[in-house]
């Protein structure tokens, strides 16, 4: 209960505050969320290693098609879930005149998706995976 009224109070105390500080703010959050934003890549990453590894090696102990035929399929839904995001991002961010910059840099994140997915699938990268880049 203390709880609760503590939070009340706060949210009723921030009705005074200057709207300077919420200036500040703003900027200390814009270069805050970038750090933010490489945080979880990275523990996306991370998690899709493991999560990639674990299968991989249940699937050479057990020689079971199950987990070669379930890494495909998570793999494929979640290169499928990506392309319809792209798809849906050229037709929600694309109506206009003006939105060149917006074409741009969904084509460069379908290109760039696909090159590193390819590239990673290569004899260059030595853990790559088509699992570790679908989920990134």
């Amino acid at each position: 209960m203390l709880k609760f009224l503590i939070v009340a109070g706060m949210f009723i105390g921030s009705f005074w505050i200057d709207d300077d500080f919420f200036d500040g703010y703003a900027d200390f959050s814009r270069y805050l969320s970038v750090v933010l934003l490489i945080i979880q890549i990275v523990i996306i990453i991370d998690f899709s290693y493991i999560w990639n590894e674990s299968w991989v090696n249940k699937y050479s102990e057990t020689k079971s098609s199950f987990w070669f035929v379930a890494l495909l399929s998570f793999s494929v839904i979640m290169w499928g879930i990506s392309l319809l995001v792209i798809i849906y991002s050229y037709i929600w961010f694309t109506d206009g005149d003006d939105c060149g910059v917006n074409i741009f840099y969904i084509t460069l994140t379908l290109v760039s998706g696909l090159f590193f997915t390819i590239f990673s699938l290569t004899n260059c990268v030595e853990d790559g995976s088509l699992l570790t880049s679908s989920a990134v």
